[in-house]
Formats: structure tokens, sequence, C-alpha cells
């Protein structure tokens, strides 16, 4: 059977679905047994000039958008067992309730078999275009997967862009030859603008305009019938590619602007009347402006290229500068170099001029902007200004990639691998909704991706963040649609729907369940200026998230979450609201963040004055310790680590309404407050807000501030790198935090690419011994001379003595207290090499435990709380109570806190996410007999029941499970 990834934007009119199956954002959870995809595909002798796109259609709207095969027109193509199975190691989110299921894309991953023979393939890569960070990232990982995984050794890669074909300028590449270029920024293969060539196999890295070069080589190949495959690694720190969630080099992008913006509000609030103006890349597109300012919170005005302004008169930029002085003596401006070319002289000479992509050169928008402010203020309003410009433009590009970007990078590049291996070929490869996937060529070259002004995430900013004008006159839309949205097809059952096709809607409780009279009231965004501008701003009552993205064309569809967002009614007026929040458990980056988030909601978009802040975590209701929360006083705490109001563990209360953020063990004490004030029958509301750098919390695909700790782990186990490679056989240990998951030592080993060993808490290891861990150790001293072990702190307990003192106690939230298995394993291999080996080694020990989670969250976490935040509040104003808000394979969604509470999130080993780590970084063994199952059922997979029709498949409407 097939598994096919759901397009993102569906185009569906009421009742939209999205998909929560997993609980972290990136792993595949499917047994080693089950590893690889199965395929199906169909043979075609077209030989056309260009290709036909696959796109087939079957029951309830089933849509596949399939890409092309080398069978398509190679009709005697043998295929072969995929080497993966001899490796040890290796062994819809948005659609209506009853409507058509929509676009969907193949899955991205390893098939059974493939098309190419290791030795038979001769591998190319490309870099064009503009530089981005995680270029080099990108190119190492296609050459380790393709030796590690599939034995491939000769790969080259082609200098100077799509014109070294012409040149013929190749230099071979190898794991040895690229073993650290990750840790620079650029590209080693250089890069140019257009150019591109007809003859040769490559994976091509590059923007737009490189994966329309990349379509014109694949129609050429496929014309001459040659058996090259082609394949497209989307990179454009714009984030302007369609289709799919974001592009690599993005998130590291925005954490440098962000930097820059830092740097600007520095400035201007040192000055009277001080300005900051930040220029920042943005051509078409305002993504990078737009999550920059989100994640600073310090931008009072952010101009993008969707977005129109006008400088003078009454709304304009001018007057908005003067009122933000007025009431705050400073101010910071970030416009994107595209923004406002409208308003640029058209005397300018390089005003038709363009750059080798056919792209128009752009007049410098944040120099013709600095100089306007400055003759307005001077000439006509007699003000003296500070005003303080910076252009970081390429400073944000041509930097290595971040932890975030880095192990993005590594799951593109690896399905890249694996789809040209199986035969695929014009494709790109990128992540939709949060699941890679490969999409044909003519679906990334249909056009550019731009922010939509009239979104919720772009009224987020101005509402949430810069409370700037929208330059926009906003629609008079709400009279005409303003009725009330309910299921008419959906059978209730303990807050649960069940629909047509195994549709199940795992609800949440909502206060007119037990509140028979609760009033609702009109929601007062659809009275703000800038909110009602947004098109469909309110969530209807039946969108919802399906639990499962991956989806078999004859399955159930299965679970779905309430999706998160404002609704048209309220069931609390403003005036009555009394909000307090409460932070428990451990530290965790992005605690504040939310805080002012939540703070920041009910007061610009919500008007509620009254939220009180309680002290000292649960044990603070007893207190009664509590502080009043205002916009003013929350306004700089995201800058700050931990939380501003304390926390502690245990000691949970059953009488007072709160945004609750903690981990499991306050979501479960959360679970239990909410069932009393539904005993009582009393108008309370609570909403859980997911909290722990350990991201075991399950369903979700990740919790806020993972993120922050696994770039501040990388900085340690880099760190820890330089220390053994600089010393004769020298080994480094990190120990970092994960009590009982491994996903931050996983990811941060994934991200550095410089760890030899990553031991975690899911994967039992043993010391002595063939196969062991001192073994492996005395074979990379051997052949690397250095080495670094990463293990999480949960790690190996099974190991270490029962005479320890500490064996029996646990901490206030019933969890037993952890001996240090890092001191333990330093000492154990000290003991083995001194006094066994007689080798003398240089051991470094670092403990970063607490370092990774008592900081603020970076960019990237920034953004992520600000949508938890603003979805919690949305979600308690509209009534919902006994919630967790998570995203849930990219979409937000209200989770039953039941769902939350029942189980741990933790690393499957038998995944293909920790294979990554074992076979494309460490090289590990697995310390895991492997099973003997290929020989079961080896087998090749074939679907009984599709029916093929030109590469794409019919099916029923169906999501499973």
């Amino acid at each position: 059977m097939n598994r096919i990834s759901s397009s993102h934007f569906l185009s569906t009119p009421r009742f939209r679905c999205f998909d929560p199956t997993n609980s972290n954002s990136y792993p595949d959870h499917t047994t080693n047994h089950k590893h690889y995809i199965p395929t199906t595909t169909s043979n075609s002798n077209s030989t056309s000039e260009m290709i036909t796109p696959k796109i087939v259609t079957g029951d309830n709207g089933y849509i596949l958008e399939d890409v092309p095969h080398l069978s398509d027109y190679l009709t005697d193509l043998p295929t072969h067992p995929n080497p993966l199975q001899y490796n040890q190691t290796y062994s819809a989110i948005v659609v209506q309730k009853d409507g058509p299921r929509g676009p969907h894309f193949r899955r991205a991953g390893p098939r059974q078999t493939v098309s190419f023979e290791p030795e038979e393939v001769n591998a190319c890569i490309v870099t064009c275009g503009g530089l981005c960070p995680g270029l080099n990232t990108v190119i190492r990982e296609i050459v380790c997967c393709l030796h590690h995984m599939y034995g491939v050794n000769t790969v080259h890669g082609i200098e100077g862009g799509y014109k070294g074909f012409y040149a013929r300028n190749t230099i071979p590449l190898t794991p040895k030859i690229i073993n650290d270029i990750h840790k620079r920024g650029g590209t080693i293969l250089g890069t140019s603008r257009g150019g591109h060539h007809t003859s040769k196999i490559v994976y091509i890295i590059g923007g737009d305009g490189t994966q329309k070069g990349a379509s014109v080589i694949f129609e050429e190949i496929r014309r001459r019938g040659l058996k090259v495959a082609v394949a497209g690694i989307p990179k454009t720190i714009d984030n302007d590619i369609p289709v799919i969630d974001k592009s690599f080099g993005f998130d590291t992008a925005v954490e440098e602007a962000q930097r820059a913006i830092n740097a600007a509000h520095v400035e201007a609030e040192s000055f009277e009347n001080g300005i900051g103006v930040v220029k920042l890349m943005g051509r078409h597109s305002g993504f990078i402006a737009m999550y920059a300012s989100i994640a600073s919170r310090d931008v009072d005005c952010c101009l993008i290229p969707e977005s129109p302004f006008y400088l003078e008169g009454p709304g304009g930029l001018f007057e908005y500068i003067k009122r933000r002085l007025q009431e705050n003596g400073h101010m910071v401006i970030v416009v994107a170099e595209g923004a406002g070319q409208e308003n640029l002289s058209e005397n300018t000479r390089n005003i038709n001029q363009q750059d080798a992509s056919g792209n128009k050169l752009l007049q410098d928008v944040g120099l013709w902007l600095t100089q306007k402010i400055k003759d307005y203020f001077s000439m006509q309003e007699k003000i003296n200004i500070n005003l303080k410009y910076i252009d970081p433009t390429y400073m944000i590009r041509a930097i290595p990639s971040n932890a975030s970007d880095n192990i993005c990078c590594t799951l593109l590049a690896q399905s890249a691998v694996h789809g040209a291996m199986a035969g695929y070929t014009g494709f790109t490869i990128g992540p939709v909704n949060g699941r890679h996937a490969y999409i044909p060529f003519h679906r990334i070259n249909e056009r550019q991706n731009k922010v939509v002004v009239t979104d919720r995430m772009w009224a987020r900013l101005l509402l949430g963040s810069t409370n700037q004008p929208s330059f926009l006159n906003a629609p008079d839309s709400f009279e005409d649609d303003h009725t009330e949205i309910h299921s008419e097809n959906g059978e209730s059952e303990e807050n649960g729907y069940h629909g047509d096709n195994g549709y199940i809607l795992e609800d949440v409780p909502h206060l007119s369940d037990y509140l028979t009279d609760l009033h609702t009231y009109p929601n007062p965004l659809q009275y703000n200026q800038t909110y009602s501008a947004v098109r469909q701003c309110f969530v209807g009552e039946d969108d919802s998230v399906a639990q499962q993205i991956v989806v078999q064309k004859d399955g159930p569809r299965g679970p779905h979450f309430r999706l998160a967002g404002p609704r048209q009614k309220v069931s609390f007026e403003p005036e009555e609201v009394n909000a307090c929040i409460v932070t428990c458990g451990g530290l965790c980056p992005g605690l504040n963040t939310v805080i002012r988030e939540i703070v920041c909601c009910l007061h610009h978009m919500y008007g509620v004055n009254k939220v009180h802040g309680i002290e000292g975590g649960y044990k603070g209701f007893y207190a009664r310790n509590t502080i009043p929360l205002t916009p003013k006083i929350v306004n700089d705490i995201h800058k700050r680590g931990g939380t501003i109001l304390g926390t502690s563990r245990g000691g949970h209360h059953t009488s007072k309404i709160v945004y609750i953020i903690g981990g499991d063990g306050t979501q479960k004490g959360a679970s239990v407050i909410f069932e009393e004030i539904r005993r009582r029958g009393l108008k309370v509301a609570v909403a859980g807000i997911p909290k722990t750098i350990d991201n075991d919390i399950p369903v979700i695909d990740k919790s806020f501030g993972f993120d922050t700790a696994v770039e501040e782990a990388q900085r340690a186990i880099n760190a820890a790198h330089v220390e053994a490679e600089s010393f004769e056989n020298g080994i480094g240990v990190v120990k970092l935090m994960g009590r009982h998951s491994g996903f931050i030592a996983m990811y941060a080993s994934i991200a550095s690419r410089d760890v030899d060993c990553c031991l975690i808490p899911e994967s039992p290891f043993y010391l002595e011994g063939p196969g062991g861990l001192f073994e492996y150790i005395k074979r990379r001293l051997q052949e690397n001379g250095h080495m670094v072990i990463v293990i999480a702190e949960g790690a190996g307990q099974e190991n270490l003595s029962e005479n320890t003192r500490n064996i029996n106690q646990q901490d206030a939230s019933g969890n037993k207290l952890l001996q240090d298995v890092g001191l333990w394993l330093t000492q154990k291999i000290k003991d083995y090499f001194s006094t066994q080996e007689k080798i003398n080694i240089n051991l470094k020990y670092i403990d970063p435990t607490y370092m990774i989670r008592a900081i603020p969250s970076n960019a990237s976490d920034n953004i992520c709380c600000t949508l938890l935040a603003q979805s919690a509040v949305h979600g308690a104003m509209a009534g919902y109570t006994g919630f967790t808000i998570g995203p849930v394979n990219g979409r937000h969604a209200y989770i039953p806190f039941h769902r939350i509470n029942e189980k741990q999130n933790k690393v499957v080993v038998t995944d293909r996410m920790w294979a990554r780590l074992l076979l494309g970084s460490t090289n590990q063994p697995s310390f895991l007999n492997a099973p003997d199952t290929f020989e079961d059922d080896h087998t090749e997979i074939h679907s009984e029941n599709e029916e093929s029709e030109e590469n794409g498949y019919h099916g029923q409407f169906l999501f499973c499970d």
C-alpha cells in the first residue's frame, strides 16, 4: 500500500482536518522490519517533449500528484534489492470532514527495491543561485548517505553552479573530504546564477530559478531516454518556494536577523527620539522580516513587499513614527529589501537592470527610507531624531546553519538520495506538513510563496507584536457571513465525534457541556481594524486536525483534533475575565516568552486587563502569591531565561482558573484541576501549554524550548570535539538532559556531526566484550585518533552500581532520582584503558545539563511560543477547557488532557530517525541483536486493491490512523 503525504494547502470549504499521529516533528514511527515505504509503479512509453503532470483523481476527490519514475520511459528497467536491508543498524493535513481529500504527494524514504546498483552510480552535486546557510551540510549528507547507506563511492561536485557543466569543473567528493564542511558558511562547490546544462545527472540544490533549470534538465533526459535520475533540493532563505513548509537555511537566517534587530533596539532606546532601521533580505516575500520581527518583539513597524505602505498623510508611516516616539521615546523599523519599491523614484539608474537569473535589480529601500525619515522630521516636524541604520543583508546567509537547519538538511539530503536510488526523478524533496514528500517540479515552479497579508500570521505580528497600522482598508466582510457554524453530520459520544470513513474527532471539553445556560458573545477581534482584514478570520466549529498525516490510500481517516484559533463567538466578556498564569516543573527556554504572549494576546486582542501570575508553581495557590501582569510589566521578560513567576514541582490546587505551563506531570495536575472545576460547575476554562526540553510529551510534534536546548547542547558537543581532537587519544564525553527520552542527545548529535557514539535511555548498551562500548572506543581511537561520546542522563542506569545511596529517592514530582551516569562512564573508560589496554587517553568531561535550559529561547522557539500562547488564549476565550495546545503535524490543535497524559514520548530505536543517526552520523554499533526479520518478509509489496492510471492511484476518502 502507498503511504502518501497530504498537501498543506488543500482547497476545502468548511470542515478542515489536520493530522497528529506523531509525537515529535520529524521522526517516522515505523518499526525496523517496516522501514521501507511500499511502492507501486506503472509503465508508460511516453516520450513527449514536455512532461505531462502525473495527476490522477479517484473517489471522494482523492488526488495523487505523482513524480516521474525511470520506469515511465525505460520499460526494461531492472530493480535490485535495497542494500539497506542487509545493514545491521538499519534493520491531509487540513481537510473537510465530509469533503474531498484533495492533493497528495508521494512519501519520501527508502524503498525495498532500487533502480541503481551501487557500482553503476555516478552521482553529481551542484549548488546554484545565492548563498544560504546549510549548503555545505546538504552536500556532506548526500555524500555520506550515498556512501554509508548505499555503498556508492563515485560522487562528484560540479564547481561554479550550472556554468560548471560547460567548463567541466568537477571535484571528487568522499566522506573524508567533506567531513567538516558543515562548519563553514557558503558552499565548497561555488555557485552562480543562470546557465543550466542538459546532459549530466545531478543532485541540484538551489532556489526557484534553479529548480526551473532542473526541470528543463529532467525533460531533456527523459526525451533522450537516459537512465538518469534528477533530484532537486530547494534552497532559499527567503522561504518563497511553494508547497513545502519551509526551506533549509530559513531558521538560521531568522536567528541572525533577530540579532541585527536586537542591536538596532539597543541603539534606539539609548538615545532620545532614537530610531533603529534594519533592512533584511526578501525580494518578493517578507517571511524573514515577519518572522524575525515576531521573534524579536522589539519591532514597532515591519514593512514587507506584500503590504504596500505610504509615508505622508493620515494613517501613513510618518504619522505612526511620530506617535510611537511620543509614546515610547524610541522605535525600531524592519524593512524587507523588496518593500516599497513602488514608492521609490523612477530616476534610479538600475531601474531596468537584471541579474543573471532574470531578476530585476532592486533599488535600495533601506537607504531611501532612512533619508526620507530624516528629511521629514528635520524639515517638517522640526524634531531632532537619532536614526541608526543596520544592513546585515548578506550576513544572514553567509554563515553555517544552526542546529535546527542542520537536522533539516540531513533529512532533505537523505530523502533525496532514497528517492533517486529508487528511480524517482524530476522531483523536489521538501517537508509537507511535517513529513517529507517527493513533489513534481511543476508544482514547485508554478508560483512563488508569499506572505498573505490577510492571513492570521500577519495579524499576529501586527496585533501581538508591533501594533502598527495595517495600511489596508479593512473589508466589511463580517456582516455577510457571521452565522455560527455547527456540524450537521457528527455524532457526539463523550466529546468524540464519529463520521464517515472512520472519521473520529477526539474533542476537548467545552463549558457548555455542563453549563447549559452559558451565554456567548461576539468575538471582539471582529471589531479590530487590523484583525478584521484577515480572510477566514475565525476557525469554524467543525475544523479539525487529523492525527495521521501519512495516509494509506484505502485506510480509515482515524483520529482528529480540534483546530486551534479564534472562534466567531466567545464565552467570556473581557471585563469578567480574571486570568491567571502558573509555571510548574523544571525550567525551559521560552517560559517568559509564553507568559508575555498570553498577557499581550489577552490585552491587545480581547481587551482583557485582569491577568495575574501565580508565583512558585502550584504551591503558589496555597500561599496566594500573585503578581499583576500587564503588557508594560512583561514587555522585556522574553530576553531573560527562567520564569518571572518562579516554579516548583508537585502541589496542585483545584479552585483557580489558570493558563498552566509545564511538562507531563504539570499537565496531569491540570487535568485534576479541570475535573474538579467541572464537578463544581464553575465557569472556568483550564488551558495547558506543554513545556519540556526533553520533548517527551506525546501527540504533539515538539514542545517549545526544545530547539533552543538542542542548539545549546550542540555548542557543548563542539567544545568537546575541539578538546578531543587537540590531544593524542582524546575522548570528549558530554552528558545531556534526557531522563526517559533521548531526543536532545539524538538531535544534538545529528546537528553536530562530530559525535562518534550517542547513548540514550531507550537503547541499552554494554561496556565489555565483542560489540561493546570499550571495543568500539578502541577502534575509533585507532582509526581517527580521537572520539566524542554523548550520553543522556537516563542512559545506562541499569549498568550502574546498586549501592548508590539515592537509588530509591524521588523528587517532588515523584520522579526517581537518577545516578550520575556521566561521571560513572568517564571513570569506567579511564579504568579500562589504563589497567587493561595500557593506553594513555586524554578524557575531557563536559556536563552542561542546566545550561541548556536556563537560557532565553532562540528565534525559532520565540515564534513557537507566540503561536502556542495565542492559540491557548483563543481556545479558553471560546469556552474550550481541559485541553493542551500543541502543534500536530505543523498545525496547532486542542488536545484533550487524557491524550497528553496517557504515555511519554520516547525515541523509537527501530525507527528511521535513530538509524539516520547511527548510519549517517556516528556509525556506531546499535548494541542490539538485529532480528532475523528480513528473510521472512522480503517479497516485493504490491497493493491488490489499487487501480493504476498514468501512475496515479484512485482510492476512497479515507485517512489512516
